[in-house]
């Protein structure tokens, strides 16, 4: 009995499997919400459900108090399936309720209509200027709370809307908050409208339409949105004349992508290497990585990390757009680093699953999001394929236990590290590779092998511009020669990252345009990589044993 329980816990350890109950209840969750995208919920229909769900809870919560022996083993993993039932009905609910208020609020008995609209500006606009004839132009979210064909009545609305914003030099300029009065103009559906999209657009301007009060919006994201501004102010600092160098800085460091270059983002998409642009775990996770090197040399407690890492993390989600990738990024990390606080074991895989648990019952259709299956089903790659590939590779970074360090050079302790982050890059890439391909198939119809490689070039050189443009953020305001400095440091480096992506871009074969993968294909290649990682283990453990 003892070898078999040794056994088991030794499988344990090589798999790195610990109880997580958190990923049970986010896979019943899930499983819940997606259930309930074309459901039609009455009130009777709702009132049985939650009726049904309290039931099932009831009757759990007696079955696990059954103690006769021989019993209560059987009743505790019933009464475990019900509350997992259970937990699925009330996801059910609250996806179905979350349709049916987007049913009701939709703009889309509206579309190609003309309209007049009432709402509030609810993101930052992004300034689009035309060099041509002096016309600018800018985007950004508009909330609609009313709306009309006229001269029909007003009508009650909370939907979102993609604003495109023409004027020239001396007209209205929007900002964030005020709430505004829109007239002649269409609801249009997106040119390129991608499943689940439920974002409508309108193109308007300053002639056609009315500021009804200033101000409004949420406080803390205006301050963060001036904030925003500011950075880019010190980011532009000594960068004149090179706009092209600047607004790949602004699209890196703070999400504004309005001003960066077409050719640039044709040579990212072709090489694999977009999501640089994307402010999401990887920037997010540089910015961690700073921080946490300046607490460890102030010697402050891992516990107390939280307190520091919170607030800076969610201003700076809040300042770049408060985008899903963004959030999602950041919700993970402080989960991962709040488990310290409270005296629990940090541990990825159920911060992971609690940050996708929590935005999809806050926001359900987060869920059909291509942003949020991709940002999900890479990291749940990283987490299944990094330790298997590292310990393929770990014996050409291992230095002999036997050997004693002063024996080692220092020549040698040097190459041995610059081995290991490679080869750790390496490992990363192919596992986010593997993870990310089927989906970027699906959806763009697009394979990229030359980013298993390209990555390793891309990533030190976006980790070194985060460093030098968050030095160059902190101190424009007070020491603009310091940031000046710096963004000639950031300026040396881009050139190098473009020149690095037009030489990946003339690699044969290294990106190739395909059919976009049926849903099927899909499923049978993660199926394929369950299977792969599965039997890998088996593997491992098999060596471990022999061993």
């Amino acid at each position: 009995m003892e070898d078999n329980q040794e056994h088991r816990r030794r499988r344990r350890r090589l798999a790195g499997i610990v109880p997580r109950p958190i990923l049970a209840v986010t896979f019943f969750a899930l499983l819940g919400l997606r259930l309930s995208v074309n459901a039609h919920l009455t009130p009777a229909c709702l009132r049985w459900a939650i009726t049904a769900a309290l039931c099932v809870c009831l009757l759990s919560a007696l079955l696990i108090r059954v103690k006769r022996p021989g019993v209560s083993v059987a009743c505790r993993v019933i009464a475990t399936a019900m509350l997992y039932l259970s937990l699925s009905v009330g996801a059910w609910v609250r996806g179905a309720m979350w349709a049916e208020d987007r049913r009701a609020a939709s703009l889309d008995a509206y579309v190609d209509q003309t309209v007049e609209l009432i709402g509030h500006v609810s993101s930052d606009p992004q300034h689009y200027a035309n060099k041509t004839d002096g016309t600018e132009r800018w985007r950004f979210d508009f909330i609609v709370d009313r709306v009309r064909v006229p001269p029909e009545s007003w009508q009650a609305r909370h939907a979102n809307v993609d604003v495109l914003w023409f004027n020239h030099t001396d007209g209205l300029r929007p900002v964030y908050g005020p709430e505004l009065s829109i007239f002649n103009t269409k609801v249009r559906r997106p040119r390129y409208e991608r499943a689940y999209s439920s974002d409508l657009r309108i193109s308007t301007g300053a002639g056609d339409a009315v500021m009804l009060s200033e101000g409004g919006g949420n406080p803390i994201l205006a301050q963060c949105y001036r904030a925003r501004g500011q950075a880019a102010h010190s980011l532009s600092i000594g960068l004149g004349d090179f706009p092209r160098e600047m607004g790949l800085m602004h699209a890196l460091l703070l999400g504004q992508r309005s001003a960066l270059d077409k050719n640039i983002t044709e040579l990212a998409v072709r090489t694999g290497t977009v999501h640089i642009f994307a402010v999401s775990g990887l920037h997010l996770g540089i910015l961690v990585g700073i921080i946490v090197f300046i607490l460890n040399a102030c010697r402050i407690p891992r516990p107390h990390w939280v307190l520091l890492l919170g607030p800076l993390l969610m201003g700076y989600t809040m300042m770049v757009g408060a985008r899903s990738s963004a959030v999602r990024a950041c919700i993970m990390a402080l989960i991962y680093f709040a488990a310290s606080g409270v005296g629990r074991r940090a541990d990825i895989p159920s911060a992971v699953a609690a940050a996708a648990l929590l935005i999809v019952l806050w926001d359900p259709g987060q869920l059909f999001d291509v942003g949020f299956l991709f940002s999900f089903v890479v990291v749940l790659g990283l987490i299944v394929f990094c330790p298997l590939l590292w310990r393929f590779v770990s014996p050409w970074v291992t230095r002999d236990e036997l050997t004693a360090d002063f024996l080692v050079e220092r020549q040698d302790r040097m190459w041995l590290t610059v081995r290991k982050y490679v080869l750790g890059l390496l490992v990363v890439s192919i596992a986010a590779w593997m993870a990310s391909t089927p989906l970027t198939a699906h959806f763009f119809g697009r394979v990229t092998p030359i980013a298993l490689f390209g990555n390793l070039v891309v990533i030190p050189i976006t980790f070194m511009l985060v460093l030098s443009g968050s030095i160059s953020i902190v101190t424009g305001s007070i020491l603009p020669l310091v940031a000046d400095i710096y963004n000639h440091a950031s300026l040396v480096l881009v050139t190098v990252l473009v020149e690095v992506l037009k030489w990946m871009s003339l690699i044969p074969y290294g990106s190739a345009d395909v059919l976009p993968w049926p849903l099927w294909l899909v499923y049978v290649s993660y199926a394929c990589l369950a299977i792969l990682a599965v039997t890998l283990y088996a593997y491992m453990e098999r060596l471990e044993k022999d061993t």
